[in-house]
């Protein structure tokens, strides 16, 4: 007798706030009938973030401080997984889609090395220009949001990684004539590195199950 009422109050679907690398965002999620083992639950979860970083900020990236503008966005769609009856934990992956453009610089009077040479202190200027935009698989750990129980708040975590299946768009320049291009070449590359490798990504929220 008590199934009826009590199943009248499980949720099915999710909406929510999220904060992470890439900013603020929203995020829905669904229970599916996919099973894989006893107990275990699939859900699908589409994901968007946005963030807008002004000009008075400040980067460090390669040994450098940087100060100017980055622009992220980040959308992502996939699965998590819940193995075990009754726990929150779960196991994410998907496809995410990115977007970053950095127009960032080491103003004159601060020091600062190009391709892992010695620092430049000449009161010159060091530019980094960045775009990269494009898809990549993901997978991530994460606790929290799963459906099936009472509606309601609910809190959630998830850290995972992403590698980008495009190669990213760098510049760097300097106004100092003591800087040879084969050192502003041997930046860029590095910077590439890092960029075309794996991505972390972490994110906390909340939900409303209903």
């Amino acid at each position: 007798m008590l199934t009826g009422p009590l199943s009248a109050y499980a949720s099915d679907r999710a909406a929510g706030l999220i904060l992470g690398e890439s900013g603020f965002g929203l995020n829905y999620s669904g229970r599916t009938p996919v099973s894989f083992r006893d107990s275990d639950q699939l859900q699908w979860r589409i994901q968007f973030s946005q963030a807008d970083f002004g000009n008075d900020s400040r980067y460090d990236f390669e040994g450098n401080s940087y100060t100017g503008d980055v622009d992220l966005s980040a959308q992502r769609v996939g699965a998590d997984w819940f193995p075990f009856a009754r726990s929150q934990f779960f196991v994410s992956g998907g496809l995410g889609h990115f977007d970053m453009k950095v127009d960032v610089e080491v103003s004159g009077g601060d020091s600062y090395s190009v391709g892992g040479g010695e620092r430049i202190t000449d009161g010159s200027t060091l530019e980094t220009h960045i775009d990269q935009s494009g898809f990549g698989p993901f997978v991530g750990l994460g606790w929290g949001n799963r459906l099936g129980e009472r509606d309601g708040l609910s809190f959630m975590a998830e850290l995972g990684v992403l590698k980008p299946l495009s190669s990213a768009d760098v510049n760097v320049l300097s106004t100092s004539s003591g800087v040879a291009q084969s050192a502003l070449d041997a930046e860029k590359r590095d910077i590439e590195d890092v960029l075309d490798g794996v991505h972390a990504y972490g994110s906390i929220g909340v939900t409303y199950r209903f």
